[in-house]
């Protein structure tokens, strides 16, 4: 059950006046315009996007033919230097180590020429020997 209305409204319509035109570019706070309308929340770029074509390209590094020959002589007399000094190291402890066995060769030697020796002739001994004493025995 619905109730007529008691007061009668009637709507009209208001003509729209021509506003002019919005520019869509925008200055920011450098005073360079900006393409585009302000989206709120969002705040403008600091700096103009510039397409990667549009960027100025340096003169690339080249060097001579003759400076890149001259930097790989040098690397290479390094190299070279750098092999020989370990080569050199490596001589060295080949060196000492010949050195360090030659002389547990010899104190071995003249342990076993200061040693006083026992021979045993007959084999009925080394049969009854108990296994501490058979590793005591050396053959020679």
């Amino acid at each position: 059950c619905r109730r007529p209305p008691t007061t009668t409204t009637t709507m009209t319509k208001t003509k729209k006046t021509p506003q002019p035109p919005t520019t869509t570019t925008t200055t920011t706070t450098h005073g360079t315009p900006r393409q585009g309308r302000p989206v709120p929340g969002k705040p403008l770029p600091a700096t103009p996007h510039k397409r990667s074509s549009a960027l100025k390209q340096g003169k690339t590094f080249h060097t001579t033919w003759e400076a890149k020959a001259k930097t790989r002589a040098e690397l290479k007399t390094l190299k070279e230097r750098e092999k020989a000094l370990k080569a050199a190291a490596e001589q060295q402890r080949q060196d000492k180590k010949a050195e360090r066995e030659a002389r547990q060769k010899q104190r071995q030697e003249n342990e076993r020429k200061s040693s006083q020796v026992q021979v045993i002739k007959s084999t009925a001994t080394i049969r009854k020997m108990k296994r501490s004493q058979l590793r005591s025995i050396e053959k020679r």
